[in-house]
Parts: C-alpha cells; structure tokens; sequence
C-alpha cells in the first residue's frame, strides 16, 4: 500500500508531517525491529531549480505480534472436528479471472507475432506528445496542481523537436532553444517557466494555475506540437 502522508501547522509555527504505512514480514518472531529512510527536501540547488534532496533515517521502530487471535497468552480452545468448509466469497472471481487469464495470456502472443508480421503505423513524437498531453488535461478536470505540471513540462522535454532534447533542467532546455532559434521559443520558455513556478513552489503552499494560464498553456502547446495535416 502507498504511504499516506499528512500536514498540519501547529500553534508554535512548526508544521508536523505524519506518514501512515504498512509494515508487512515475513519474519516469524514476536517482536520485529525496522527503520525507514527519508528524503525531504527544503530548498533548491544552485540552479534554482532542482529540489536540494537531504536524507533522513529514523531510530529503530518496534512492532510486536502475537499467534493468538486476542492477542492473549493461551490458544483459545474450540471444536477440533472436521469441519464442513466453504468457498470464500472472492473465490468465484479469482478462479474467473484465472481462466481469463489462462486464454488472454496466448491471444497476447499470437497479437504479437500479428504485429510482427504486418506492423502497424509508428506513430511520430508530436502525435504521442498530443496523446500524452490530452490523458493530462482530461484528468486533470480543470484543477492543475503540481502533478498536472510536471506531468506537462516532462512531456515537453521528451518530445520536443522529435525526441532530440534530453534535458533535465530548464537552463539546459532553453539553451537549447537559444542556440537553434527555435520557432517556438517562446511558447516553449512560456510553458516551462509556468510549470517550473507551480511544480516546484514551497511545499507548504498549494498552488493552481489560473483559468487564463491553463488556456495560454494549451495555446502554447497546441503551437509547439501541432496536430498532423490532413
């Protein structure tokens, strides 16, 4: 299961982040030590841009078990004839959906020696990066946050000019512009610097992009990988 981590401000100013977690073992003992490893990161490095990542590790954590069912010292003590069992209720699903996959598992196989044999139309970077961008917008639901964003400036550094740009910092991606005279510069600086300032703002703040920055975003996208003529 996926942590889940919480925020709150206290009265003295301090803000108190508190994770929730699964701790799953398979070590057969009563008592079971772990420690976890964090990072965290309160500022940027030099480039202003990539979080300055520090590394936390936390003293050693107990969790204790038990055989019993209470949580008591002695077995409880029950009825120790054969017993008349029954299914679980998922058991019908799961042995469903075992013979479905006993069937999809071939039908994999024989599609992709299909496509082997007559593959079909390699699609370009502009039409990718429109199909990437458009799961973005349509789950998004008009609500751009800091994953919207940097789900979009990730795109853009993957597909811009046909996949040519490995970039990993803004300064790298606009040097890259400057020194091609790219057409598009400055929708592409638009777009970056616009998901830069979301994606990367305090973490104490929950910035959004506004009605009128979400349509210049699409504009400028819309410029820098154009749909396909015809």
């Amino acid at each position: 299961e996926v942590p889940v981590i919480t925020s709150a401000r206290l009265a003295n100013g301090s803000v108190r982040h508190t994770i929730e977690l699964t701790v799953q073992t398979w070590k057969m003992s009563s008592i079971v030590w772990f420690v976890m490893e964090l990072r965290y990161a309160t500022g940027f490095e030099t480039d202003g841009i990539t979080p300055d990542y520090k590394r936390l590790t936390t003293p050693p954590f107990q969790i204790t078990t038990t055989r019993t069912h209470d949580h008591g010292n002695e077995p409880i003590l029950g009825d120790p004839s054969m017993q008349q069992g029954s299914l679980p209720a998922l058991a019908m699903p799961l042995i469903t959906l075992g013979l479905v996959l006993v069937f999809f598992a071939p039908s994999l196989v024989v599609y992709a020696w299909l496509r082997r044999r007559r593959p079909g139309r390699i699609l370009s970077a502009n039409e990718l990066a429109r199909h990437e961008l458009a799961l973005v917008f349509a789950g998004a639901s008009g609500n751009f946050g800091r994953k919207e964003c940097e789900r979009i400036a990730s795109i853009v550094t993957k597909y811009l000019d046909g996949g040519e740009v490995r970039s990993s910092t803004l300064k790298e991606v606009l040097d890259y512009l400057s020194t091609r005279q790219h057409p598009q510069a400055q929708a592409v600086e638009r777009v970056l610097k616009t998901c830069v300032r979301v994606a990367f703002a305090p973490g104490d703040q929950e910035p959004k992009l506004l009605l009128h920055e979400v349509e210049q975003l699409k504009h400028d996208l819309s410029a820098i990988f154009p749909p396909p003529e015809g």
